[in-house]
């Protein structure tokens, strides 16, 4: 399965890769992207589905699991994960034959805790632009 995570803040879409390591856990990981809401929908799309390519399995996981936002931080501006997760929705976002599912989240303790029992499912043939709906309502 091919793993993205999506955040919306302040007029922007930023998304990384996830992907798992030989233990097994999900690290962020390249690419990491910005689109700016008035790109157009479209547009986020596009950049989504760029970023799912990325998510990989088997990942050596890093000594440092600190700066595995950084580069997510930097495209944001600021330089804490407190202060780019405040005020930010996010979503999971997985691709398995051609199934997108899109998994909303709650905000706790300075993270995001997803709502599995909220899972979004929609074949990947389907028009583009329902898929960003659900994207929209996970994020909303």
């Amino acid at each position: 399965m091919k793993k993205a995570t999506v955040y919306k803040k302040g007029g922007y879409y930023y998304m990384h890769a996830t992907s798992l390591t030989c233990d097994g856990f999900g690290i962020a990981t390249n690419p990491f992207k910005r689109v700016e809401e008035n790109e157009g929908k479209q547009s986020v799309m596009q950049m989504l589905f760029k970023v799912l390519e990325g998510s990989r399995k088997n990942v050596k996981q890093p000594r440092d699991i600190g700066q595995l936002k950084v580069p997510l931080l930097e495209l944001a501006g600021v330089k804490s994960w407190n202060t780019f997760s405040r005020g930010a929705s996010c979503c999971l976002i997985g691709l398995e034959d051609n199934i997108l599912k899109v998994i909303p989240t709650k905000p706790e303790r300075g993270g995001f805790v997803p709502l599995l029992d909220q899972e979004n499912k929609i074949d990947i043939n389907e028009n583009w632009y329902e898929i960003f709906k659900i994207l929209e309502f996970c994020l909303a």
